[in-house]
């Protein structure tokens, strides 16, 4: 896992909680480069977390010691040395299968485009030999090809001309 050992994590905060007072309780371990409340990309509300940077490993080992479990507006903080994000020690790269990560190809039409206006040529195929790309759903996964339009029977017309009609 790797570690960023002047930042700190702070968890579980208030959601009242100002940069200044965060700052102000963090300060009397050392000097604060820095104070970062996250928040909501949407909505812009403080998500109850924060992380501090300090000058010196020092300082921020402080911070961890003295504050970790420390009571603040109704809640026990998680003070923790900050990891850098995606790191986590069950995530071992060595061990994880990240081959679910892997994004499909998107075939034009699936891009909002119909073949041939993406400015390509439209053969079907990208490379000699290859095969055309599936589109791709976004809520539904790979989509299969609608079938063609059969055309409507001569009775059944019928039929729908007499409604119209009527």
């Amino acid at each position: 896992m790797s570690f960023n050992s002047k930042k700190i994590f702070i968890g579980n905060l208030p959601f009242t909680i100002t940069k200044n007072e965060l700052e102000s309780m963090f300060s009397s371990f050392g000097s604060i480069i820095g104070v970062n409340i996250r928040e909501d990309r949407l909505t812009g509300k403080p998500k109850g977390f924060a992380f501090v940077t300090y000058d010196d490993d020092e300082s921020a080992s402080r911070a961890i010691a003295g504050m970790h479990n420390y009571s603040y507006g109704g809640r026990t903080l998680t003070v923790n040395q900050a990891s850098i994000r995606g790191s986590d020690a069950k995530n071992d790269e060595s061990d994880v299968d990240n081959s679910w990560k892997t994004v499909p190809t998107l075939a034009p039409s699936a891009r909002g485009k119909k073949a041939g206006q993406d400015g390509k040529k439209s053969g079907g195929t990208s490379k000699a030999g290859a095969k055309p790309q599936a589109t791709w759903d976004h809520w539904a996964g790979p989509v299969a090809k609608a079938p063609s339009a059969k055309p409507v029977p001569a009775k059944a017309a019928s039929l729908t001309s007499n409604i119209s009609d009527a």
